[in-house]
């Protein structure tokens, strides 16, 4: 309950500063007749009361006032966005689809024969940790020798190693 209060206490509060800030600079920009980075003036600077009153003047006479612009415009703004937003997913997607799609069709791993420096922390396999660290932690029998030949060379089979 007391973190709820004190939420609800934030949005005045850091309105309250903002206001004193403005108000502050202002006031010391006028006395000290300020220029940089811009002329402190009731032009440059005007109260934040002139601010919040002016959004509800009609831009032009017999107007709507300067918030309906305002809201009409940001709505523009956000429906914009949202487009852009849904187009950049819809093009993520399809490039994953594509990126998923495209299996390699070479028969080697290009990184074999490869030397490297370090060592790997973890080695996974379908998602079970085999060794993590420098400790086997995976059950005897998990996995199955698969034969491979080394880079360069071919393959013989079991069939005619035998013969």
């Amino acid at each position: 309950m007391r973190r709820a209060a004190g939420r609800a206490l934030l949005l005045p509060v850091g309105l309250a500063v903002l206001w004193g800030l403005w108000e502050g600079y202002r006031w010391l920009g006028i006395r000290g007749n300020w220029t940089w980075p811009f002329r402190v003036n009731d032009t440059n600077m005007p109260h934040l009361s002139k601010i919040w009153h002016a959004f509800g003047q009609p831009l032009q006479p017999d107007g709507p006032p300067l918030r309906h612009y305002l809201w009409h415009y940001s709505l523009f703004t956000g429906k914009e966005a949202l487009a852009g937003f849904a187009l950049g997913a819809l093009i993520g997607f399809l490039l994953a689809v594509v990126l998923a799609h495209s299996h390699s069709r070479t028969d080697y791993n290009l990184y074999e024969g490869t030397q490297v420096t370090g060592t790997p922390e973890v080695v996974l396999l379908r998602g079970q940790i085999l060794v993590e660290g420098d400790e086997l932690v995976a059950e005897p029998g998990i996995g199955q020798f698969v034969p491979r030949a080394k880079f360069g060379e071919e393959l013989k089979r079991a069939a005619t190693a035998a013969a």
